[in-house]
């Protein structure tokens, strides 16, 4: 059902990890440059860039 994971450890100015970092997620929609809609596990959403998901083994 959730076959993505976000993978981008972006610092954040508080510090620490990006809130979305090792969740697994699925596509929603695309967008133009690259974007994507997901939706975690919690369904909650987030527009993120397709460069930062990947496959869940």
């Amino acid at each position: 059902m959730y076959p993505l994971i976000y993978i981008w450890r972006l610092r954040v100015l508080w510090g620490g990890d990006s809130p979305y970092f090792g969740r697994r997620c699925r596509i929603i929609a695309r967008g133009a440059l690259n974007s994507r809609m997901i939706e975690f596990e919690d369904k909650s959403l987030a527009i993120v860039s397709g460069s930062a998901l990947r496959k869940a083994r």
